[in-house]
C-alpha cells in the first residue's frame, strides 16, 4: 500500500470512530491499543519483529472496532463484532485499492481480535494476530479510565451490558487483568505485570 493509502484509512478511521455507538469504542481507545501495540512489539526479539509491517498493525488498531460506529453495544454485537468489522473495514480498504492481500491480512486480524476475555486466544493465528488482541486485551484490563466509561455507558444501555459491567468485570476484573490466560504472548503478560 501506499503512504497516502495508508493515511487516508488513519484518517477514515478517525472520522469514523468519531460517531460510535459506544464511547468505549472510539478514537482514544484504538490510540491507546495502538500504544500498547508498539509496547508489545519493543519487547519482542530482533527475530520475531523483523518481517512485522508496522502500517498493518497500526491500520488494524485504528479498525478493529468499526462495527460499534454501525451497531450498538449489545449481546449481538459482542459475537459478532469481529465479522462486521472486518467487513466494514474490507469495503473501505477496496474502496481505496489497497493491495488483496494486505486487506485481506487486516480484515483477518480484526475478525479474530475479541473474545480474549472468554480465554479464545489466537495462538494458533499470526504474530499479527496476537498482537493485536493483546494490546485490546491490555486496554480493556488494566486501563482505569476505560473501566469508569464502561461504567457510564452501562447505565443506559441494555441489560445484557448492565451486567456484563456491573457484575462480571467488577467479579473478575482484578484477577483477570494480569492472567497469562487472556494472553497470547509472553511479552504482553511481562508489560502487565510491570516486568
Amino acid at each position: 500500500m501506499t503512504e497516502e493509502q495508508f493515511r487516508g484509512l488513519i484518517e477514515k478511521a478517525r472520522e469514523l470512530l468519531a460517531q460510535t455507538k459506544d464511547p468505549v469504542h472510539d478514537e482514544q481507545h484504538a490510540n491507546r491499543v495502538w500504544g500498547n501495540i508498539r509496547k508489545i512489539v519493543e519487547k519482542l526479539s530482533e527475530e520475531r519483529k523483523k518481517d512485522l509491517d508496522m502500517m498493518i498493525l497500526k491500520l488494524a488498531a485504528m479498525w478493529h472496532d468499526i462495527a460499534f460506529v454501525y451497531f450498538n453495544h449489545d449481546l449481538v454485537n459482542y459475537f459478532l463484532e469481529g465479522r462486521r468489522g472486518a467487513r466494514i473495514a474490507k469495503a473501505y480498504f477496496n474502496k481505496v485499492g489497497i493491495d488483496k492481500d494486505e486487506t485481506d491480512l487486516v480484515c483477518d486480524i480484526i475478525f479474530h481480535h475479541q473474545h480474549s476475555s472468554l480465554f479464545l486466544l489466537n495462538r494458533k493465528y499470526s504474530i499479527y494476530h496476537q498482537i493485536l488482541q493483546d494490546a485490546d486485551t491490555m486496554d480493556v484490563y488494566n486501563n482505569p479510565l476505560r473501566i469508569k466509561l464502561a461504567e457510564v455507558a452501562a447505565q443506559g444501555s441494555s441489560m445484557w451490558y448492565k451486567f456484563m459491567m456491573r457484575i462480571l468485570k467488577p467479579l473478575f476484573f482484578n484477577k483477570m487483568r494480569k492472567s497469562k490466560l487472556i494472553y497470547n504472548l509472553p511479552e504482553s503478560i511481562q508489560i502487565v505485570r510491570g516486568n
